[in-house]
């Protein structure tokens, strides 16, 4: 089986040493990380989000998610497939969205070539991932909707 670049968002319960109780999982199975991010997402209901890049099999991610989720701390795993694009940087954000926004926002998303999911199953926190490009035109056409602040962005590769 060849090994392809694949992102994990993992959102757990925001204590001390969750980080290392969720990367042991991947190196204990000789599993090579190549990034690593996390951003709180919900203070009040303290989850954070764990977002993971890796080269590996689809065997290996599917046996991966389903330890994690048998962590207590572990609330939700998404899995994104990342294409392998020469020059073309993959990036993740993160964002809220206010409530009278919320249906505008799902018709502008369904526009774009990116993978979109809800965070914790809350119609107003969103994750998106894709090339740079069509992220960053996605942000600013979000921005006449809504103003709204970016909570994390980051490089996957």
């Amino acid at each position: 089986m060849s090994k392809t670049r694949h992102g994990l968002c993992i959102f757990v319960e925001n204590e001390f040493g969750v980080i290392q109780r969720v990367t042991n999982l991947f190196s204990a199975r000789g599993m090579n990380i190549d990034t690593i991010h996390t951003t709180p997402v919900d203070s009040v209901a303290n989850v954070s989000q764990i977002s993971i890049s890796l080269m590996e099999t689809e065997k290996n991610i599917e046996l991966i998610q389903k330890l994690l989720m048998r962590l207590l701390i572990v609330h939700e795993v998404h899995h994104i497939e990342i294409p392998m694009v020469e020059n073309q940087p993959y990036i993740s954000q993160v964002f809220k969205v206010q409530n009278e926004f919320i249906s505008q926002v799902k018709k502008v998303l369904e526009q774009y070539e990116v993978t979109c999911f809800n965070i914790y199953s809350n119609p107003k926190i969103h994750c998106i991932t894709g090339t740079q490009k069509v992220v960053s035109a996605l942000t600013k056409h979000l921005s006449e909707i809504q103003s709204f602040v970016v909570a994390k962005e980051y490089h996957i590769f």
